[in-house]
């Protein structure tokens, strides 16, 4: 297995686990965005390898989960 391939598919399971967690549902989907920003900003700024080549795979990462949790939220998470 590809390290790229290990890292999806550690990141699905992940989300899958978050999504499945009834304390996601009370964070607003329109907090998420700003969350995944803040992440990259982060590793942008500690990560002495960062390149725009690691931006754009934690932006499509962290973009995936993103939305995956935005629609848990609004099957589940608005009143029930």
């Amino acid at each position: 297995m590809s390290r790229d391939s290990a890292a999806r598919d550690l990141a699905g399971a992940s989300y899958q686990r978050c999504g499945e967690q009834p304390e996601f549902f009370s964070v607003p989907p329109s907090l998420y965005p700003p969350f995944g920003d803040s992440l990259i900003a982060t590793v942008r700024q500690y990560d002495p390898d960062f390149t725009p080549e690691v931006e754009e795979a934690w932006r499509r990462t962290v973009d995936k989960g993103v939305q995956y949790m935005i629609a848990r939220y609004d099957r589940h998470g608005s009143g029930g």
